[in-house]
């Protein structure tokens, strides 16, 4: 829930939902930023690992 209040869009409203708040945290939690996903939601929001975004894989290869 931390990371789904982390990431609000522009009208002050939670951006992500459950699933991808939980892909975000899972990433952090292996300390990657590389997620398996056509999901361009992640083009928007930043690892919490530090890296400056997340590669979509497999579009990023």
């Amino acid at each position: 829930m931390a990371v789904m209040r982390g990431y609000v869009d522009a009208d002050g409203g939670v951006g992500v939902g459950p699933t991808d708040a939980m892909n975000v945290a899972l990433a952090a939690a292996f300390r990657t930023a590389d997620i398996f996903t056509p999901d361009g939601h992640f083009r928007m929001m930043r690892p919490l690992a530090g890296q400056p975004a997340f590669r979509l894989l497999p579009d990023d290869l």
